[in-house]
């Protein structure tokens, strides 16, 4: 298979993954949303500022790649302190609003990326703080992986938790 048709797969990836993470969030009311039973101290705005910090980073390295040729971007902080902080910033937001910046980093994001030639998009780098080589596509492809799991994270306790009512369900998965 040609870098080119791997990289038309990727892309569709990234934004069908997108999609699956939007329809999960579709229905749900600020109320719902700031609920602190998702996930040990995480409601699902949380998660959502999660994954917008971890775009965030991605898209600085995007920039980074497209004006210097190099992606190398150094997070200083470990993990759990990047995620604190990202829920930090985002805390006061309201569920839109999160959602908004969610949707325009990805946007903005592969708009950086599209303009990245084929050996530049599957070359290694040096990502984060550990140095660890991976390519950009290494790291879109964990992003649609990413937004898979929060999605399905989501459905699975929107569906014990009561918050996914039958006749909405309909609507969803239309």
């Amino acid at each position: 298979m040609s870098d080119h048709i791997i990289r038309q797969t990727l892309f569709q990836d990234v934004l069908s993954a997108r999609r699956e993470l939007m329809r999960a969030l579709k229905f749900l009311s600020e109320k719902e949303a700031t609920t602190i039973e998702f996930r040990p101290d995480w409601c699902v705005r949380d998660v959502i500022s999660h994954i917008t910090a971890v775009e965030c980073t991605a898209l600085a390295a995007a920039r980074h790649l497209v004006e210097d040729g190099s992606p190398e971007f150094h997070d200083p902080l470990d993990e759990r302190d990047f995620n604190r902080g990202a829920i930090r910033r985002r805390k006061e937001f309201a569920l839109n609003d999160v959602v908004d910046e969610l949707d325009g980093t990805r946007r903005q994001l592969l708009k950086q990326l599209r303009k990245v030639p084929d050996p530049q998009l599957f070359a290694p780098f040096p990502v984060g703080w550990t140095g660890e080589q991976q390519s950009i596509a290494d790291v879109l492809a964990h992003m649609a992986s990413h937004d898979y799991e929060h999605a399905n994270d989501i459905w699975r306790w929107r569906a014990s938790s009561g918050h996914l009512k039958r006749e909405r369900f309909r609507d969803l998965m239309l």
